[in-house]
């Protein structure tokens, strides 16, 4: 408990979550610039600075909107990514994604 203390006492100190927040929305923004300059759909649900990217035109709002999307391009998307030292979720609706 005394490191889960110190953890919490440490996060209100440094208040990391504006600049967690921005950097999530910047990766958010430059992979869905990259798929519009592709031509390709990718809505990127996000909240702070969690967030997924589906290739699908269609907005993901639910378990079956997901699992619609191509789930083969977002691992052609993955690999590259993961081949550049990007390091996402190995799925769209991975767990923590």
């Amino acid at each position: 408990m005394a490191a889960g203390i110190a953890a919490l006492q440490l996060l209100d100190e440094l208040k990391p979550y504006t600049k967690l927040d921005a950097l999530g929305r910047q990766v958010c923004v430059a992979a869905l610039a990259a798929a519009q300059a592709k031509g390709l759909p990718l809505p990127g649900p996000a909240g702070g600075s969690m967030f997924s990217l589906f290739f699908t035109p269609t907005p993901v709002r639910d378990m079956p909107t997901a699992l619609a999307s191509d789930a083969k391009l977002f691992g052609k998307f993955f690999h590259a990514c993961l081949a550049d030292g990007v390091y996402l979720p190995p799925s769209a609706t991975s767990p923590g994604s």
